[in-house]
């Protein structure tokens, strides 16, 4: 019998029948849809984790800090692509199911299809702070801000030299620290409406308003131009308004300019996104002087990007015959933290400091010589710590390290002074707070809290033994004596902003509603009252805001990158 004869009652061997069935599948193209237990399992635990990871308690973020909501939403984001990407890998590679052609062309399709999607969320979604979708457009659409009027360009004369005991002449009011001690709200703004004086269409940017005897200045993004604007607190009428051709935009940290510009003497001073610092006429708005940030300390636009990718935010302190604003510096250095001008000729007083710039503005602080007495001292919030600079000559007296980068988890947040020569220290990305001492010229770590005090976009108020702040966009309480948390509300309101007034705090949530919070710390047990407890609110504006509050009397100015609007609010007394 030869080799290819075979018996009429051969049975076929068990190979044979593997072969005959792998055969009939490739010619068929069957699909059959049952991954072995393992990949099942393997999916369960994916979900289930996703799930929980989204939808996690307060309690999981306190143990895990940098696990805010955002990170949890782009990890859910992730999870939402990567899942069905693990079922594809199956059942192209790992699986017998259909024929070659149609596994790879499952799986070369679904990589198309996830490219497809990735593009999409980079380039038309909107997002709020915590990466949550807030809208879309199409790819290369026009931005609104193009369709604005152009700004009159006869600027009337207006009064920003006479001080008047309502005015709000720089970032977080008169003394740069977000308290109104003297101006208490009404509770109900139900049975006491504020009323709407105007609301009007403005330039995005995440400027926030200045005030000095009845005129309201900020910064604002129209077209290519990037404007300092100044309107009539009664009217919204526009005054005048200086512009610059630049025009500052990235995904996520969206359009326009970032600072709030400072009124002093009668003169204003503003400082773009791309470092352009101008010294303006508060009558007019024409330019005293004005400096290029970016040339004069050796950086670029794109070399910028790369460095402080969101856009220069920090808003001139201004004082006595001095503007002291951040510096820079190309990324790989050198760098600059701080430089002091002439405020009223732009000559260069000094340079301090040789750490990258954070988000922060500059604030002054009352400190003690190492030899005994007293001194005022310039503090700084740089990309990876804080610094104390001597107010002479810029010299660096103490520093506290505290890590961050300004093109991923960047610093923020104002320091807040608080007594006994201490400084509060907050910041989101997992970071939270600390309480810092500097005495007889040595620096001492009174606590931290990584859990506590994340503040992200937005910064932290303190009255008594108690600190308040948006912790990401949840209202929080701690105690600085040990930096304990006291309460924490279970509603967010987003990344929005806050000032303490009078004995209550005054939240301009993300969504653009304001309300009218106690601030009350309390750690008495028997206390009942003690807790997040809100009095009322209203809807002022709409759109994502983040842009800081301003008071003038009981005038209440609010924007975002959409919208303007004034309120007279209903006051139950001011001393």
């Amino acid at each position: 019998m030869t080799k290819e004869e075979k018996p009429e009652n051969d049975q076929p061997t068990k190979q044979d029948a593997v072969k005959d069935e792998a055969s009939d599948k490739e010619s068929s193209g069957a699909l059959r849809l049952y991954p072995n237990i393992k990949w099942i399992i393997v999916w369960i635990i994916m979900i289930g984790s996703t799930v929980f990871m989204h939808y996690a308690a307060s309690d999981i973020e306190d143990r895990v800090p940098f696990l805010d909501q955002a990170v949890r939403n782009a990890l859910t984001f992730l999870a939402i692509l990567g899942i069905p990407f693990t079922f594809v890998l199956w059942f192209s590679f790992f699986s017998d199911n259909g024929t070659r052609r149609v596994r790879m062309s499952a799986f070369f399709g679904y990589l198309g299809f996830e490219a497809v999607v990735i593009s999409v969320m980079l380039t038309c979604v909107d997002y709020d702070g915590d990466l949550t979708p807030i809208g879309w457009h199409w790819p290369g659409q026009k931005a609104a801000d193009y369709e604005l009027d152009a700004p009159p360009t006869d600027n009337q004369t207006v009064d920003l030299k006479t001080a008047t005991p309502e005015d709000f002449p720089q970032f977080l009011g008169p003394n740069r620290d977000g308290k109104l001690p003297n101006t208490y709200f009404a509770y109900d703004w139900e049975k006491e409406k504020p009323k709407m004086l105007w609301k009007k269409p403005i330039g995005p940017g995440h400027s926030g308003f200045s005030t000095r005897n009845g005129y309201a200045v900020t910064m604002e993004q129209r077209g290519d131009t990037e404007l300092t604007t100044c309107y009539e607190i009664e009217s919204g009428d526009l005054m005048w308004s200086y512009g610059v051709e630049t025009r500052h935009d990235t995904w996520l940290g969206k359009l326009g300019p970032r600072s709030t510009p400072t009124i002093f003497d009668g003169f204003v001073y503003s400082l773009g996104a791309h470092g352009h610092l101008a010294c303006l006429d508060g009558s007019n708005g024409s330019p005293v002087w004005t400096k290029d940030l970016l040339k004069e300390f050796n950086t670029s636009v794109e070399q910028e990007k790369n460095a402080v990718k969101w856009g220069r935010s920090a808003s001139p302190l201004v004082f006595g015959d001095r503007v002291v604003v951040p510096a820079g510096g190309p990324k790989e250095g050198p760098h600059v933290s701080l430089v002091c001008y002439n405020r009223k000729t732009g000559e260069e007083i000094w340079r301090g400091g040789d750490t990258q710039i954070s988000y922060a503005s500059p604030i002054q602080m009352t400190t003690t010589r190492v030899g005994g007495g007293y001194a005022s001292v310039i503090v700084s919030v740089n990309e990876s710590n804080v610094t104390a600079h001597r107010i002479d000559d810029g010299e660096v007296l103490w520093t506290v390290d505290r890590p961050g980068d300004s093109t991923a988890n960047a610093s923020t947040s104002q320091p807040v002074v608080l007594p006994g020569i201490n400084l509060l220290l907050t910041k989101g990305y997992g970071a939270g707070s600390k309480r810092i001492q500097y005495q007889g010229g040595v620096i001492s770590e009174l606590w931290e809290n990584t859990a506590a005090l994340k503040t992200k976009f937005t910064n932290a108020v303190f009255d008594q033994a108690y600190a308040y702040a948006l912790s990401d966009g949840r209202l929080e309480c701690i105690d600085l004596r040990n930096g304990k948390r006291v309460w924490k509300s279970r509603k967010s309101y987003g990344h929005g902003q806050l000032l303490l007034c009078g004995s209550e705090l005054l939240i301009l949530s993300e969504k653009g509603y304001v309300a009218l919070v106690r601030a009350w710390g309390s750690t008495e047990e028997q206390d009942q009252n003690r807790g997040h407890v809100q009095f009322t609110s209203f809807q002022a504006i709409e759109g994502t805001s983040w842009n800081t509050i301003a008071v003038h009397g009981n005038k209440l100015l609010v924007r975002n990158s959409k919208e303007a609007a004034c309120y007279e609010m209903p006051i139950r007394y001011k001393d």
